[in-house]
């Protein structure tokens, strides 16, 4: 289809006067009867500009356009133009050739060498059956491979990468996309409403959304740049971007280098990183380092010169430290080995991996060199080496000894989240039901390795807040080929797990708040089984759901992307509800309770119970904050407490210690009116 306006008919040709006065202006054409233009046209506003094929412009009047710090007048200047369609009042200025092209109103150009869109543009989507542009997610040998759509979700990613013994699924998935065509589908290349464009060597097949700044690219092809008035998109120095999906307010600059990817929203990509192949999820920051052939979920953080992240698939709220390599280091001679990381994800300072590895929720792994893969199964472990490089593993570490950065991160995650549109479900809580599964299996885990230890299983008040005379002889088989890992503290874990999960039941209790024990036990009725929890981009999905899901879409009751994404939001308003019966069937499950023997004692005793252990967990909050300002070695470099202060601030104007303090007597005021409720009805 040709390049034109919306309504063509509105336009007409050039008078003879036009034509002369733009003659006048040194403006050239291979045929003045195929310049068409309407409504006011000031053609004194056209200077030293060639025309070729059919060209339209719309109503072009004397003012100025200003956007940020640049203004310039409207009008075409010193440029080349084929196959155009010009809107109302925008600004054209040394554009050496701008061929088949909508540029909207307001929009600015100004020293652009190349703009121009071929015959069978796809701007970067999957969907064109002749010009597919497959993004290889989260392994080297294409195995995990997706197609990019202008609506995609890292949830989508994770659908359609994760399940590929589904044949007849992928087949759908691709089906859906090739679909979005008949929305997307464009024979031109489109600049949107208040665009600026300045600057810029070449944009080769670019549609490009409004509010778009484009400043000091190298080279951007084959991309859809989304963009609003609220949520602009800016792209910087010396970037080169192709093939591709950039998601609103995104920031990439400073010579970012990105080859079939797709970005969510809020992402940042700068300082020389180089993506390849790469899903990165929304409210990321990727930087310095070298990101190839990954699936990142939301919050992920890598901004480090020597850092690389290759083949994984990472599910976000993760932290890559310099110098961690997450590459190719397989365990074959071909490209087929992967990572399968989950939530909170912290590898260490110089630290790199084996594929294929796999890491529980929260796994904190210090600085060294892990020869072997590695199978962690156990949330919130530090995984390390001792002094003769034997594998240990620390489970539940991040609560006794660095809880102020695990309860941080929940509440940074939130305010750090400046997407307008909530269009990805995020969980962003470190208690939920795939942490809760994980820690059911770590108790099941822990209690079969001290067996094997010959140890008797000790009795473990989780009541008593006193310390443990724990084990130290305890391995676990499974974690590393040919090795068995040493645990640290296996009992203290023990009881942290089995704390944890009477507190998320006791917690989601309370924010029912049931009225009578009746009310109570019917929430205990028709629970779900402990089974695996699915980390779809963010939002969290039980197995059931999952397996409905994906059957729906073969028995073609889910037709579309755009219904997949209903399904997730429909999902995600009975997540609270889900939420709640997973954390009581996980209580009910380890303390092996009976329905009709739950009585208002029982429930009291729990809530009771879990406020004793929300006052711990603030406690160690508090602790692991005030090492910070206690620590002789932190305090050496300050000449004087003064300084000190005046450097790191007071420790009791912590805002995240006050808020938790806040969180914790509103906890405390909501358990106590609903214990005073159920003892009222008993």
């Amino acid at each position: 289809m040709l390049n034109q306006p919306a309504h063509p008919e509105n336009f007409r040709n050039l008078s003879a006067k036009e034509i002369d006065q733009l003659k006048n202006a040194h403006n050239t054409t291979t045929d003045w009867n195929k310049i068409f233009v309407s409504g006011i046209f000031d053609p004194s506003l056209i200077r030293d500009c060639h025309f070729t094929g059919k060209n339209y412009i719309e109503s072009l009047s004397a003012t100025e356009i200003k956007a940020g710090n640049i203004k310039l007048p409207a009008g075409l200047y010193r440029s080349t133009f084929e196959n155009c369609v010009l809107q109302k009042n925008v600004a054209v200025h040394n554009v050496s050739w701008l061929y088949n092209y909508s540029i909207a109103e307001g929009t600015i150009l100004f020293n652009v060498n190349e703009i121009s869109c071929s015959e069978h543009p796809t701007f970067g989507n999957g969907y064109d059956k002749d010009h597919r542009n497959w993004i290889e997610l989260a392994n080297e040998n294409g195995g995990r491979r997706i197609l990019p759509f202008n609506d995609i979700l890292s949830a989508d990613a994770y659908l359609w990468s994760r399940f590929r013994d589904i044949a007849q699924l992928m087949q759908r998935l691709q089906d859906f996309t090739d679909k979005t065509k008949d929305n997307n589908g464009l024979s031109h290349g489109k600049i949107g409403k208040n665009c600026v464009v300045k600057n810029v060597k070449s944009i080769e097949d670019c549609h490009i959304a409004s509010n778009c700044l484009i400043e000091g690219a190298a080279r951007l092809k084959n991309l859809t740049i989304l963009s609003s008035a609220d949520e602009q998109t800016c792209i910087g120095n010396d970037v080169e971007l192709v093939n591709g999906i950039i998601g609103f307010n995104n920031k990439i600059s400073s010579a970012a280098r990105c080859f079939n990817f797709i970005t969510s929203r809020n992402v940042k990509i700068e300082l020389g990183a180089r993506v390849m192949h790469t899903f990165v999820g929304c409210n990321s920051t990727i930087a310095c380092c070298e990101v190839l052939n990954n699936l990142i979920f939301p919050f992920h953080e890598q901004h480090h010169n020597n850092s690389f992240l290759i083949a994984a698939t990472v599910m976000g709220q993760s932290n890559i430290a310099a110098g961690a390599t997450i590459g190719s280091n397989h365990n074959s001679r071909a490209a087929d080995g992967e990572i399968l990381a989950r939530r909170g994800f912290w590898p260490g300072l110089e630290s790199d991996y084996k594929h294929n590895s796999s890491f529980a929720s929260f796994s904190l792994i210090a600085k060294g060199s892990y020869e072997s893969e590695l199978n962690v199964q156990l949330p919130f472990s530090l995984v390390s080496k001792d002094k003769s490089s034997h594998l240990q593993i620390f489970p539940a570490f991040w609560f006794r000894y660095n809880m102020y950065a695990l309860a941080r991160n929940s509440w940074k995650f939130k305010t750090r989240d400046k997407r307008k549109v909530k269009d990805q479900n995020i969980e962003m809580d470190y208690l939920a039901p795939d942490t809760l599964f994980e820690i059911s299996t770590a108790i099941t885990i822990l209690h079969e390795a001290i067996r094997k230890s010959k140890n008797e299983i000790p009795q473990i008040d989780i009541f008593k807040f006193e310390k443990i005379e724990d084990l130290n002889d305890i391995q676990l088989e499974g974690m590393a080929p040919k090795q068995k890992v040493h645990v640290i503290k296996p009992l203290q874990a023990l009881w942290i797990y089995k704390n944890l999960i009477w507190f998320a039941a006791a917690k989601e209790l309370v924010s029912v708040a049931p009225a009578s024990i009746e009310e109570c036990r019917e929430l205990f009725r028709n629970l779900p089984p402990i089974k695996l929890w699915h980390n779809f981009g963010g939002q969290l999905i039980s197995e059931a759901e999952t397996e409905t899901l994906t059957n729906d879409i073969l028995k073609r009751n889910i037709n579309s992307w755009q219904d997949v994404h209903d399904r997730y939001n429909l999902l995600w308003g009975k997540y609270p509800q889900h939420k709640l019966q997973f954390a009581l069937a996980c209580w009910l499950n380890m303390e092996k309770e009976v329905i009709e023997n739950i009585t208002v004692a029982k429930i009291e005793k729990m809530i009771e119970h879990s406020i004793k252990f929300n006052n711990a967990l603030l406690e160690w909050t508090t602790e692991a904050r005030e090492k910070d300002y206690d620590n002789t070695f932190r305090q050496i470099t300050y000449s004087n407490p003064e300084e000190m202060k005046a450097v790191l601030g007071i420790f009791d104007d912590d805002i995240f210690i006050k808020l938790m303090k806040d969180e914790n007597n509103k906890y405390f005021q909501q358990a106590s009116i609903m214990i005073s409720k159920l003892k009222k009805d008993d």
